[in-house]
C-alpha cells in the first residue's frame, strides 16, 4: 500500500503546504507556475529580475511593422499578472483579457466591454464560440484595453 496521499487539487495542496517538494518533482511546470513568492531561495535577485522586466515592456503596444497582433497567452507561462506584478495563487486568479489574451489579476480586469466579432479572442484549447454572439455580450478587458478602446 502506498504511503503516498493523493491530493484532488494539487494548485490548493500546494498553496497550504501539504505537499512536500519532494512530492512536487514529477510536475515540474506547474511548481514553477506557482511558487512561493515569500520563500527564501526566490527573492535573492527579486531587484535584477524586475529591472529586466521593465525594459522589455512595450507601453506603445505596437511592432515596428504596424499594430501590435494578440495571442491567447497559456495559463502555464504567467507565475503574475502582466499588468501589476501580482503574484497568482489560491486568492489571486488569473483571467483573459478578451482583447490582448494577456493574463491580468481582478484589479487590473475589471472592465467589460463590448468588442467587434475581429477584436474577440478565445482559448485556442476550447471549442470556438460563434464571434457575434460574444459581439453581443460584455468580454471581459484588462484596463489597458479598456483604456485603448476609449470607452
Amino acid at each position: 500500500m502506498p504511503t503516498h496521499q493523493q491530493h484532488h487539487h494539487e494548485e490548493l495542496a500546494r498553496e497550504l503546504g501539504f505537499v512536500q517538494p519532494k512530492d512536487m518533482t514529477s510536475t515540474t511546470t506547474s511548481t514553477a507556475i506557482d511558487a512561493n513568492p515569500w520563500s527564501p531561495d526566490n527573492g535573492e535577485n527579486w531587484q535584477e529580475q524586475e529591472d529586466a522586466s521593465l525594459n522589455q515592456v512595450d507601453l506603445a503596444g505596437q511592432a515596428e511593422d504596424g499594430p501590435r497582433s494578440y495571442d491567447w497567452e497559456s495559463d502555464i507561462d504567467a507565475r503574475d499578472c502582466r499588468r501589476c506584478s501580482r503574484k497568482f495563487g489560491f486568492l489571486v486568479r488569473r483571467h483573459h483579457c478578451r482583447r490582448c489574451g494577456l493574463i491580468v489579476c481582478d484589479r487590473c480586469s475589471n472592465s467589460r466591454a463590448y468588442l467587434s466579432p475581429s477584436q474577440i479572442l478565445q482559448d485556442p484549447s476550447l471549442p470556438q464560440e460563434s464571434r457575434q454572439v460574444l459581439a453581443s455580450q460584455h468580454q471581459r478587458v484588462c484596463d489597458k484595453c479598456y483604456a485603448d478602446l476609449g470607452i
